[in-house]
C-alpha cells in the first residue's frame, strides 16, 4: 500500500497565512492519537510515535484506522483550530459512529 500522509504538524505551525502555535497543533495530535490507540487503531508504528506528534500516516494505522480515516479526516481536521479536546473526542466518536453505520 502506498503511503497516505493524513496531516503533519509543520503544515499548521509553518502556515505562512495562519500560523497555528505548535502547543496547539501537538495537543490535537496528541488527542487523536490516544483516541487511535485506544480504539486499537495503531500499528507498532503508531505507537511508537506516541509523544512525538509531528506527523500522521497509512503506516501508524490498522487497516479499520486508515478506512475510518480516509473517509472522515478531512471533516476532522475543519474543527482543529476551534475545538476543545472534549469536542475533539465527541466529533470522533460520532464519526466512528457514522463509519461503524456504513461499514456494517
Amino acid at each position: 500500500m502506498e503511503l497516505k500522509i493524513y496531516d503533519k504538524a509543520k503544515w499548521h505551525t509553518e502556515d505562512a497565512a495562519h500560523p497555528i502555535p505548535k502547543v496547539i497543533v501537538h495537543s490535537y495530535f496528541k488527542t487523536i492519537f490516544d483516541w487511535l490507540n485506544y480504539k486499537n487503531m495503531l500499528t507498532n508504528d503508531g505507537i511508537e510515535a506516541l509523544g512525538e506528534y509531528d506527523s500522521l500516516n497509512s503506516d501508524m494505522l490498522t487497516q479499520e484506522g486508515n478506512l475510518f480515516f480516509g473517509q472522515y479526516y478531512n471533516e476532522l481536521s475543519q474543527i482543529m483550530h476551534t475545538a476543545s479536546e472534549k469536542e475533539i473526542i465527541i466529533t470522533l466518536d460520532n464519526l466512528y459512529n457514522n463509519f461503524q453505520n456504513f461499514v456494517t
